[in-house]
């Protein structure tokens, strides 16, 4: 009697699987990671163990937190510093000027942030808040000799010695890739850290307010969390109500969209101006159509590298290797002009709900503090978690609330604000390409000359 065969998968179409199953999960991400942050804050509602159980677990989550944005703060940093100063020798010099140009638009991007937030908010230019005792330049230099800042000096002493020795660097990129794996992991448990921070986040004001109501320096601060609520744009938000929070998160998306909208509305009216032949209706057509939906709904730089770069090359045939290269490869991790905007304008949006308005003058004090970490941008989900903590210290956010805004800080980056950020750096890529070789063409032509 013939023995019955029974179907055993190979690895490839258990791979083949495993990728369609992913590829359907990035595409649904952006409506998946909302959800199930609203699905947490409801439980939370509903069910006082589920909130227990919660709270316990992101307490403990945030506690390590600071840890791990400080240990990613070491392990991108020295690659990313090796490989800039290997660019500079490779491109005789280029990429210099090019690293100049892209950190430069960085500060103006958090310039931008700091405008468009005091416009919306209207914050005031000196002694924002109402802590005891604010003074605008208390943190500054402290923020320097922090552990983040120590992390940061290690790392870029740890590049400059991957840059001379070749092993070193070796190994610097090795752990750049582990780490952009891991990305890839998180952004997949993403969902599930949302769904219990969301839990978290509904009970923590109630236990806050039982440590203000005891310190009368912060007591004006406990109506913001109790159900009285703080008015915004005209409504009246409490972090005791799930509706309310889930319309936070929206008020923080749609802030995140405008900032970064407006910035880049006025980046293309430049290329305008200055490429001569240049035809907006032809580039929205040709380059933004088709690579803006990638990167909104995978909110991730590398995974719309490649098709940055043929896009670039196929309509863009005039456009020099150099400058294509430089500004949609490297591009892709150092041009973070939408993530900047981001983490000020969540800043202020957070400090705000939480009944602390931070003056102008302490968010431009922050501006060089986020141009320099801005080289450490993990590019995973969470990524801003790179500025809360210096930026808690900037603001001199009190010891007291600092868990609900961190909390308020990382459920509010993640998800819609995110795809956001991330569509404007991504396209911003293309748009340096032409830029740059106008520079680049330039620039030879000012060399040919002198020879």
């Amino acid at each position: 009697m013939p023995q019955k065969k029974y179907f055993q998968p190979s690895k490839a179409s258990f791979r083949r699987v495993i990728n369609k199953l992913s590829s359907i999960y990035e595409r649904l991400a952006v409506v998946i990671i909302p959800i199930s942050f609203g699905a947490g804050v409801f439980l939370a509602q509903i069910s006082s163990t589920f909130a227990d159980i919660s709270n316990v677990i992101i307490s403990h989550f945030f506690f390590g937190l600071e840890y791990l944005a400080i240990a990613a703060l070491l392990v991108i940093l020295a690659p990313n510093v090796a490989n800039l100063l290997h660019e500079r020798k490779k491109s005789n010099g280029f990429s210099t000027l090019f690293l100049t140009i892209f950190v430069g638009f960085r500060g103006v991007a958090v310039l931008w942030a700091i405008i468009f937030s005091a416009l919306i908010f209207g914050l005031p230019l000196f002694g924002g808040g109402s802590f005891e005792n604010y003074t605008e330049f208390s943190e500054f230099k402290t923020i320097l000799t922090s552990k983040f800042f120590i992390a940061a000096y290690i790392s870029t002493t740890i590049g400059i010695i991957g840059y001379k020795e070749k092993r070193v660097k070796k190994y610097l990129n090795i752990t750049l890739e582990k780490m952009e794996d891991f990305g890839k992991v998180l952004e997949y448990i993403i969902p599930v850290i949302l769904f219990m921070i969301g839990g978290y986040l509904f009970t923590l004001p109630k236990e806050v307010n039982n440590h203000m109501s005891r310190q009368a320096s912060l007591s004006e601060f406990s109506e913001t969390l109790t159900a009285e609520g703080t008015t915004l744009f005209g409504l009246n938000l409490s972090l005791n109500s799930p509706g309310d929070i889930i319309l936070i998160y929206i008020i923080g998306a749609l802030l995140t969209l405008l900032s970064t909208h407006i910035y880049q509305a006025v980046r293309i009216s430049a290329l305008k101006k200055i490429i001569n032949g240049f035809s907006i209706r032809k580039h929205t057509k040709d380059y933004y159509l088709n690579v803006y939906p990638l990167a909104w709904a995978t909110s991730s730089e590398s995974i719309s590298m490649p098709l940055n770069m043929n896009l670039i090359k196929k309509h863009y045939k005039r456009v020099k290797k150099a400058p294509r290269r430089l500004a949609t490869g490297l591009g892709a991790y150092l041009n973070i002009e939408g993530t900047v905007q981001c983490v000020v304008v969540l800043a202020v949006l957070v400090s705000v709900l939480l009944g602390y308005t931070p003056s102008i003058m302490s968010l431009l004090l922050a501006l060089p503090i986020i141009v320099l970490l801005g080289f450490a941008v993990p590019g995973v989900p969470g990524e801003l978690v790179i500025f809360a903590f210096p930026l808690m210290a900037l603001l001199q956010i009190p010891e007291v609330i600092a868990p609900v805004w961190l909390a308020l800080y990382v459920s509010l980056q993640i998800g819609l604000p995110d795809s956001f950020r991330t569509s404007i750096n991504v396209i911003g890529n293309g748009d340096w390409a032409l830029l740059l070789n106008k520079v680049y063409k330039n620039r030879e032509s000012h060399q040919s000359s002198k020879s």
